[in-house]
């Protein structure tokens, strides 16, 4: 019964028709310039990072001392 099945799948090449080709659409093209730009989402982090952590809980209400400018190496 088997080879039944498998020897009535080896019949001759039937013929059909081919396809008609799909419709498509057709773009023209020109040259143009165009500026490029790029978004980045990310971080900045320092060279050198220090940590600054409170020692004693509370709130800062004044700086008592001027604020330094960055330091050449």
């Amino acid at each position: 019964m088997l080879a039944a099945l498998m020897l009535g799948g080896c019949g001759g090449p039937e013929e059909s028709a081919a396809p008609a080709p799909p419709q498509v659409q057709v773009v023209a093209l020109h040259s143009q310039e165009v500026t490029v730009e790029k978004d980045f989402v990310g971080q900045v982090y320092g060279y050198r990072d220090v940590p600054v952590r409170a020692r004693t809980e509370g709130f800062l209400e004044r700086m008592s001392f001027p604020q330094r400018p960055v330091l050449q190496r």
